[in-house]
């Protein structure tokens, strides 16, 4: 059957009897095959053809034509890969044709597709199957089991996953919310620029809390920009076009004001009794900790005020007061998320509502989780906590979010326009729940009967063993003048400090196109509900320099056990398709 389709095809590729570099692409496309034009070219090129097999020239004389012989052995070097004709032939009767009931087995047996039945069969066939005699008679031929072990329906992540699924009527404490760090800005703190499709980006990719400085500008309008610095701005009015355009394409049509506020939330702001706040602006009282400034990062509004409080020395540290002016009717805006000056953890038991919600700095934050781990954790059971960047990361850069996760800390503000293994994180953990940007936290994160400590666990750990069988269309070095690379794979746990372990594959010589590597890793995981797990691709260039190919994060409860589809992102988040990995997974 699939002999016949693919002869087919090719007669209406090639009606010359011979194809040109752009006609082969367009064919390939058509026939629905994982291609790329790096390695499309390379193929076409004399001289690859030893990576694949060894065979002739495809096109020696150099003329830009390749005959049909020639155009079926690029075909058949794309689609036939070693390690799926294996499986395939394991599972096929014939080794030619796939029956349904086989394919049925291997779905509930290897995969652990607790839905798989004829009717759910049926449907791949009908979906993955190219050729229509293969489709008629319900059969799966070798193009048609790559394309699906290939596919989305075959991805590493859990396809429950992808949508929200989660309890959403839980209090917001109760959630990991995806939460960005002076949203405006797309490069460093001091002299970046301010640009609206930050806003833009940070909504589309997930994010449910973005950061807005206003300042006063000229004419009455408000503007944004990293305060007291040489960064540009933005006109407030703007961003809030921007974000009434994107904030609701992946989530809900509520939006919460977090700021400071001068009165009771429960007030109504506009009541008969009460006279209009237009134009009025009231004073918010602020005691000010040993190193914080109440909501705000070192270097914006609140600092040269404390630090002239400081020089001084009329009141203690712990002491200070400032006065900070607020437009009343942004203060009538603030209704369950106040902010409030963090002082202690029995101070906010004491006295915080909990309404009331803190920011620490990434260094104070740093301290109390490693210093004070289950109070920590107690504390946002209770009240929203956000954790901010230290002043000192002019650059942009991220702290590492994972230990603030530890401890149940809701929004971590990370800087979206910084790649990196913070950015990756961030990406995969909130994957998770129909990347709607809100996470529910595990139980032992929500519920005070549990006394869970991240730094002192005692708990049976989940053994997971990944098999990391090849890889397909990798990216190429930079330095490469062809296709090749000498591609390693890292695998990552990032998760509660005695789980998190870095091991890696060998390394595989001069073969980005399809390189084999058959090599199992296992890990031992004490809280996989906090876990997750990187695979990063990465180029050897010498002994102690490798050059980043691609990655991909996911959380570990969200995992597919079996063979998988690891599909690979660049350093922006963004897929690097046809380039993944394939992997046999494993967990008890």
């Amino acid at each position: 059957m699939e002999e016949k389709w693919l002869e087919t095809v090719i007669s209406q590729g090639c009606v010359r009897g011979k194809v040109t570099y752009q006609e082969t692409l367009d064919a390939l496309h058509r026939m629905n095959v994982a291609v790329d034009a790096v390695h499309a070219r390379s193929l076409f090129k004399p001289g690859f053809s030893h990576i694949i097999a060894p065979q002739q020239e495809r096109d020696p004389n150099r003329t830009g034509f390749i005959s049909t012989d020639a155009f079926r052995s690029i075909y058949e070097a794309f689609v036939y890969r070693k390690e799926l004709v294996d499986i395939f032939k394991q599972l096929s009767t014939s080794r030619r044709l796939l029956p349904p009931k086989k394919l049925e087995d291997f779905l509930r047996t290897e995969q652990h597709e607790a839905g798989a039945d004829g009717k759910k069969v049926a449907e791949l066939i009908e979906k993955y199957e190219l050729s229509i005699e293969a489709r008629r008679d319900n059969y799966m031929t070798l193009h048609g089991f790559i394309r699906f072990m290939t596919s989305e329906d075959n991805h590493i992540f859990r396809r429950e996953h992808n949508q929200v699924y989660q309890d959403m009527t839980h209090p917001l404490s109760d959630y990991f919310i995806s939460t960005s760090h002076n949203t405006y800005l797309i490069s460093d703190q001091l002299v970046g620029q301010s640009h609206l499709w930050a806003y833009g980006s940070a909504l589309m990719r997930g994010c449910r809390c973005v950061e807005i400085d206003c300042w006063d500008g000229v004419d009455n309008e408000p503007v944004v920009y990293h305060g007291f610095t040489l960064t540009s701005k933005i006109l407030f009015k703007t961003i809030i076009y921007v974000i009434e355009k994107y904030a609701f394409v992946a989530l809900r049509g509520k939006i919460l004001i977090k700021y400071k506020k001068t009165e009771p939330p429960w007030d109504p702001p506009l009541s008969p009794s009460r006279p209009s706040t237009q134009g009025q602006v009231l004073e918010h009282v602020e005691e000010l900790g040993d190193d914080e400034s109440g909501d705000e990062e070192p270097t914006k509004s609140l600092l040269p005020l404390k630090m002239n409080l400081l020089k001084n020395k009329k009141e203690p540290k712990s002491k200070l007061k400032v006065k900070q002016p607020i437009a009343a009717l942004l203060s009538d805006l603030v209704i369950y998320t106040k902010s409030q000056n963090f002082v202690s953890f029995q101070h906010s038991r004491e006295n915080q509502k909990f309404y009331e919600n803190n920011s620490l700095s990434e260094r104070k934050a740093q301290r109390l989780a490693r210093g004070s781990g289950q109070e920590f954790i107690a504390h946002t059971m209770k009240f929203l906590t956000r954790i901010y960047p230290k002043g000192t990361r002019a650059s942009s850069s991220n702290f590492y979010p994972q230990e603030f996760w530890n401890v149940g800390c809701q929004m971590v503000a990370l800087n979206f326009q910084t790649p990196g293994i913070a950015m990756d994180m961030e990406g995969g953990k909130f994957l998770d729940n129909g990347r709607c940007g809100y996470v529910l936290k595990p139980e032992f994160l929500r519920s005070a009967k549990f006394c869970y400590d991240p730094y002192d666990l005692r708990r049976c750990p989940m053994l997971l063993s990944i098999k990391v069988i090849s890889g397909s269309l990798l990216p190429p070095c930079s330095l490469s003048t062809s296709n090749t690379a000498d591609p390693v794979v890292i695998l990552q746990i990032y998760g509660a400090p005695r789980d998190e372990c870095s091991k890696q594959t060998q390394v595989r010589r001069s073969n980005a196109f399809n390189p084999q590597w058959n090599q199992t890793i296992t890990f031992s995981v004490q809280v996989p509900e906090l876990a997750l797990l990187r695979f990063c691709v990465q180029d050897q260039l010498t002994l102690i320099s490798n050059e980043f190919l691609g990655q991909y994060t996911l959380p570990l409860r969200s995992i597919s056990r079996g063979y998988r589809h690891v599909p690979l992102l660049n350093k922006h988040g963004q897929s690097i398709v046809p380039a993944s990995l394939f992997v046999h997974i494993w967990f008890n």
